[in-house]
């Protein structure tokens, strides 16, 4: 083939293309670093998002039609598309009626807002999955929960189902729960418990100064119930964040072990009793 009149017949389609990709990748990425000045501006994380992801498929989309309208094939076959059959047209709308869903659904959230990236939520319809949002984009919505387990959820499944937002509680609050001996002394108990969680330097004091000043304790603890072998006893544990909850909780459990054992109180545990009728000859 005959270079210079390959060049003659197609360069300046080529230049053209290469022209428009161009000018796309520098417009996406100025899309993307003015999304994220909106973000940081506005704090609305969620809606910078999902304009950027829609500004990005559109400016690629319009991209790919300049393109392809130097070519006569690619012109044909679009124009067959548009002009095909009514069963093709039906076809395609109910290919794309679930992407079509899911974006208007995420452009109702963004606007609406329930959540925003970084929100802590969760979802009692979806057996209480709960976690962060982590990233929304045109099709669907990621969680990520404490475990570092990734769930991805369609934009209309979110939009459909009942949603509970956490993060604008500035605590978090995981109750502990200790099984005691019915001869030990639960007043002692008690206190230990409350000396423990007040004393642990990532437990929120959530009392209000008229409460200090009558006496309110930081953490109070409560008999939380009779079992068949135990008294069970029951205190708050209210932390900043959940991320701190877990460890916080672990290590006051450790420190209760601790005092329990040096205090004489005694953990209960299952006891089978075996009468043995020789014994009695």
């Amino acid at each position: 083939m005959d270079w210079n009149e390959f060049m003659k017949n197609y360069g300046i389609r080529i230049i053209f293309s290469l022209a428009v990709i161009i000018v796309t990748v520098i417009l996406t990425r100025l899309v993307k670093k003015s999304a994220a000045r909106f973000e940081d501006r506005k704090g609305a994380n969620l809606q910078g998002k999902l304009i950027s992801n829609i500004l990005r498929v559109v400016i690629w989309v319009v991209a790919i039609l300049l393109i392809g309208s130097q070519f006569a094939s690619f012109s044909n076959t679009l124009n067959t598309i548009v002009t095909s059959s009514g069963i093709l047209a039906l076809g395609v709308s109910m290919a794309a009626q679930e992407s079509l869903s899911n974006l208007i659904d995420g452009i109702f959230i963004s606007s609406y807002k329930p959540f925003d990236i970084g929100d802590r939520i969760t979802l009692p319809e979806k057996n209480n999955l709960t976690g962060i949002v982590s990233e929304m984009n045109l099709r669907h919505t990621i969680i990520t929960t404490f475990n570092n387990t990734r769930y991805i959820i369609s934009n209309s499944a979110i939009s459909n189902t009942i949603i509970e937002n956490s993060s604008d509680n500035d605590s978090f609050s995981s109750p502990i729960t200790v099984s005691i001996t019915y001869s030990s002394d639960i007043d002692k108990a008690m206190k230990i418990l409350e000396e423990i969680v007040a004393a642990h330097p990532n437990t929120v004091d959530k009392r209000t100064e008229k409460q200090k000043k009558d006496g309110v304790k930081k953490a109070e603890a409560v008999l939380y119930n009779f079992a068949d072998s135990s008294i069970d006893l029951r205190i708050p544990v209210i932390t900043k964040s959940v991320a701190q909850s877990y460890m916080t909780c672990c290590e006051i459990r450790y420190q209760i072990k601790k005092r329990f054992d040096a205090e004489g109180i005694g953990f209960p545990f299952p006891t089978i009793t075996i009468d043995n009728p020789h014994s009695q000859k």
